[in-house]
């Protein structure tokens, strides 16, 4: 059996041996765990031709065969993640004067439920200072 011949999920599996002589041995039975794709992630919202100040929600979904288990965000280029709410469909919020003005890269990371980890990445602009003469 190839791993490619099993669908995401889980799979019972029955092994025995048997030798030269037919003669068999006890089975064992396993459960195997199955995941053929990271899970997948996207921010829909803000779009990258937005400016933002203040306090923003950062929104997107996830999706994976088995189901998502929990989805992260990050905008310290990946130092530190932080939970955000929802799994499916998820979102974070955050105060964006905490971070210098510019374009910023937002780390998403999303686990499945069988702890598959994908990583995917979006741009969010930031202006959070007035003009001044």
């Amino acid at each position: 059996m190839t791993l490619e011949s099993l669908s995401d999920n889980e799979h019972t599996i029955t092994l025995y041996a048997e030798d030269i002589h037919g003669v068999r041995g006890p089975e064992a039975v396993r459960t195997i765990r199955v995941s053929l794709e990271e899970p997948k992630a996207e921010v829909r919202a803000p779009s990258f031709e937005t400016t933002n100040r203040g306090v923003i929600d950062i929104t997107g979904v996830a999706s994976d065969r088995n189901g998502i288990a929990k989805v992260e965000v990050s905008l310290d280029n990946g130092n530190s993640f932080n939970l955000a709410a929802g799994a499916e469909q998820w979102s974070y919020r955050f105060d964006s004067r905490v971070i210098e003005d510019g374009t910023h890269v937002v780390f998403v990371r999303v686990y499945d439920k069988y702890d598959t980890v994908g990583l995917y990445s979006s741009l969010v602009n930031l202006d959070n200072t007035a003009p001044s003469i």
